[in-house]
């Protein structure tokens, strides 16, 4: 990868792009649901309960690769 410069404005507009994407973020709001799941399975099984099983996973669908996407696309004009 080539190094570049970047000007006052592109860096102005990457602060100002990540300001407005940040937020407050408080960890204890969320929980492991996964955790909770294996805690209550292991649980079970110690007990001697019935454990049904999950659904099974989805199918895959065609990942894209974007690396080859971008290669294959139109270069961007110079800026010179």
């Amino acid at each position: 990868m080539i190094p570049a410069e970047l000007g006052e404005k592109e860096v102005q507009t990457a602060v100002q792009l990540v300001e407005a994407l940040s937020m407050s973020w408080d960890p204890n709001e969320y929980h492991d649901t996964y955790q909770e799941r294996v805690l209550e399975l292991i649980e079970a099984k110690r007990t001697g309960a019935t454990v049904e099983k999950g659904e099974p996973p989805p199918k895959a669908t065609k990942v894209l690769d974007l690396m080859a996407a971008l290669q294959a696309s139109e270069p961007f004009p110079s800026s010179a």
